[in-house]
């Protein structure tokens, strides 16, 4: 049987993995990651169907500083409804910045029956929240940010923000920051 992995062992895979694409991985309980890519993009990963016990799918999203993607992308959210029957509830997304886990974005699935495709309105949330990211407009960020939450929420998703706290991050409107000391 694999050793059980810690979270530092955890952070140690994820921060080994390739900065110039997303990675995605299953956990079992008490179990190590095991790779769930098919087919990985810049931007994106497609994941194979998990196995019997893989119950937490945890994939890379690839920033820099102020350019964050803590959210889930609409292609996120659709992807979260394919693995519902196979018992895959869970998600994490680990934001991965120059090499290191800044901080990960939890998202549980509360409603297995909801359909999970945001809509129109959901869609331009999603467009101005990713526009104020690439642009770097702080100004308007974090309203669009609250707004597309919203969103996610009102599909039936609990969303819960993490930072890695070891390496000094803290969550602070709607980013994972470095601590003033």
């Amino acid at each position: 049987m694999p050793k059980k992995q810690t979270r530092r062992n955890i952070k140690k895979v994820l921060e080994g993995t390739s900065d110039s694409h997303e990675s995605a991985f299953y956990k079992r309980p008490g179990r190590a990651l095991t790779s769930a890519m098919l087919n990985a993009r810049r931007n994106s990963v497609e994941v194979r169907d998990p196995e019997t016990g893989e119950r937490l799918l945890i994939h890379t999203h690839l920033g820099e500083k102020g350019k964050n993607h803590l959210l889930p992308s609409p292609d996120d959210t659709l992807g979260m409804k394919k693995l519902l029957p196979n018992g895959v509830k869970s998600h994490a997304i680990a934001l991965k910045q120059n090499g290191k886990i800044v901080g990960y974005t939890f998202v549980r699935i509360k409603n297995p029956h909801a359909s999970l495709d945001i809509g129109g309105d959901g869609y331009f949330c999603w467009t101005r929240y990713n526009a104020c990211l690439h642009q770097g407009d702080r100004v308007n960020y974090k309203k669009y940010f609250d707004e597309y939450l919203a969103v996610l929420k009102k599909l039936g998703l609990q969303i819960r923000f993490v930072p890695n706290k070891e390496e000094g991050y803290v969550f602070q409107d709607g980013n994972f920051v470095m601590k003033n000391l």
